[in-house]
């Protein structure tokens, strides 16, 4: 299985290949994807007895996994240190070039994991605007030392991977479908690691939380045109600085990102469900420049408005909501 990972991360072009685990040692497979410029990857198995594989980096890269069942040991073969990768836990770290890990796996036991590879570039482009200078400097630094970060696994996360697990579709319909779920997994993976290094939160009174609830529900009501930060501050009665700060700590997402992922569920469905032209479609969701609008809605999906609705068509079947 390691050399199918290995060899698409050296930069072999790969769709999305399943590699079956031999019989011999247990069931299930792996399934490697390549999408917006990262490796990802899902293994699902469940070995017959106690093993160990090992695995050899051909290139540096940091990696996201999250385990979504069973647990497994990893030993550095460099430094004989270990760590474990726990249910229901999201790790961030980093793998240098040649170096060998070994995973130590219980046999009889359900192993179900998601892992995104990427280079430092990638990794920091991604990064940019939402993590702390701390943050980063672990990232530059992490050559240097060794770099290893957990946190929980969100009821968030937990519904865009269940949402991956269940895709029902074959052929192209299911790469765009598997490409626009890892889009929208990897953003919000990283961005709870950010949030996980931010200090203590502002205390928000019952009465702040009304207004928050009410300021998020005229965002979700007001696409033609939407409302402003200035607008809604004065509907709501909160200054600018705690509606936006209070809306990101409370909702985990910031107004303008809400706004967004609310036009292009809107478009998506409108695009799948209709004949309605994407010119029209743009000025429903509230943008007046349609370039403007197809490129936020390939920068969300991964395709552009024409590629979905073509898609579509193609395969006689409609795409499921995202929400």
């Amino acid at each position: 299985m390691e050399s199918l990972f290995y060899d698409a991360f050296a930069g072999e072009s790969v769709s999305d290949p399943v590699a079956t685990m031999p019989s011999e040692m247990g069931d299930g497979a792996y399934s490697l994807h390549t999408a917006h410029g990262v490796q990802f990857s899902y293994s699902a198995f469940k070995l017959h007895e106690d093993s160990r594989l090992s695995g050899v980096s051909q290139a540096a890269h940091f990696f996201v996994s999250v385990m979504e069942s069973g647990s497994t040991q990893m030993e550095r073969a460099d430094t004989g240190e270990t760590f474990q990768l726990r249910r229901n836990r999201v790790y961030l770290g980093f793998q240098q070039s040649g170096e060998e890990i070994t995973s130590v796996m219980r046999g009889g036991e359900t192993l179900r994991s998601l892992s995104f590879f990427m280079s430092r570039a990638r990794l920091c482009e991604l990064l940019a605007g939402i993590a702390n200078a701390q943050l980063m400097e672990a990232i530059r630094a992490a050559e240097k030392s060794v770099f290893l970060r957990e946190i929980p696994m969100s009821p968030k996360a937990r519904y865009v991977i269940h949402k991956f697990v269940q895709n029902p579709y074959q052929g192209e319909l299911r790469n765009i479908y598997n490409s626009s779920v890892i889009h929208e997994l990897l953003p919000l993976l990283l961005q709870e690691f950010c949030d996980a290094d931010k200090p203590e939160q502002l205390p928000l009174s019952q009465r702040d939380r009304e207004a928050l609830t009410q300021a998020r529900g005229l965002l979700l009501t007001s696409l033609q045109p939407p409302p402003t930060i200035a607008t809604l501050s004065r509907q709501v009665g909160l200054n600018q600085n705690k509606l936006k700060n209070g809306f990101k700590q409370m909702f985990g997402t910031t107004i303008f990102q809400t706004l967004t992922t609310w036009r292009m569920e809107y478009a998506f469905e409108a695009l799948k469900t209709s004949e309605t032209p994407i010119d029209n479609i743009a000025l429903e969701t509230g943008y007046e420049n349609v370039s403007n609008f197809i490129r936020a809605f390939k920068r969300h999906f991964g395709m552009t408005p024409g590629q979905l609705r073509r898609a579509c068509r193609d395969e006689g079947q409609s795409l499921p909501s995202q929400q």
